[in-house]
């Protein structure tokens, strides 16, 4: 079989120093922190993936029960035909919802992926494989180059979606910078669709980022182990 993908790291190079730049930085504030964005590497993403499906983890189900509700109401919006463009499409889950949508109101879909880990180019080929008319053009960059990348790449209308409550991990500002990145990005006619997590009781989120089974640990020591190697 053919596959009918391309894979593009416009900014790899910057990446690499970034990351170092980036690390050195925030660890020597005062209140010292890491970018979440460093934490999917290969083995980070795969770790995640676990966090996923662990029974304490709420968000990846309740959103993917939201989705299915969308199948409704989507196709309303849809009118002509759209790219879907995803920021962290990860182990793309969820984007087949969203593509099972577009396939309902169009004969043929062009997907974006956005993503910092190189698992991009693993769930792209399976995308690939269960969705035989589908091209994909993946970006593995940040969000913010990614949507440079995307910004004066053709006159398409996109569906832009950014789901797993990712925008929790941006700081007031961060998120009001980064939401004026995304709407830089849009057209007149494209679309954006975001999924948040409300208000939850402290012993829910708790339980849902320090799991029984310590999946979570793992995840967060690894990217120490990311520092070191790299």
């Amino acid at each position: 079989m053919t596959l009918n993908y391309n894979i593009f790291k416009p900014n790899s190079i910057t990446l690499e120093k970034s990351f170092a730049d980036e690390i050195s930085f925030s660890l020597n504030r005062h209140s010292k922190f890491i970018s979440p964005k460093f934490f999917y590497d290969k083995k980070g993403s795969d770790l995640f993936e676990k966090i996923c499906e662990l029974p304490e983890y709420y968000p990846t189900r309740t959103e993917i029960s939201i989705l299915k509700k969308l199948k409704g109401e989507l196709p309303l919006y849809l009118d002509g035909s759209f790219r879907l463009v995803e920021l962290g499409s990860g182990s793309s889950v969820k984007t087949r919802l969203i593509l099972d949508i577009l396939n309902l109101v169009q004969d043929k879909t062009e997907y974006f992926p956005i993503d910092i880990s190189e698992i991009l180019t693993e769930s792209s080929a399976l995308l690939q494989r269960d969705y035989k008319d589908l091209h994909i053009t993946g970006i593995i960059d940040t969000y913010e180059g990614g949507l440079e990348f995307l910004k004066n790449y053709d006159n398409k209308k996109n569906l832009i979606v950014f789901l797993g409550s990712s925008f929790g991990n941006f700081t007031s500002d961060e998120g009001k910078e980064f939401l004026e990145k995304i709407n830089s990005t849009m057209k007149d006619n494209d679309l954006f669709l975001i999924g948040l997590d409300l208000v939850k009781d402290k012993m829910i989120l708790e339980n849902a980022y320090n799991d029984s089974q310590g999946v979570t640990a793992q995840f967060n020591l690894n990217v120490l182990s990311r520092i070191n190697d790299e």
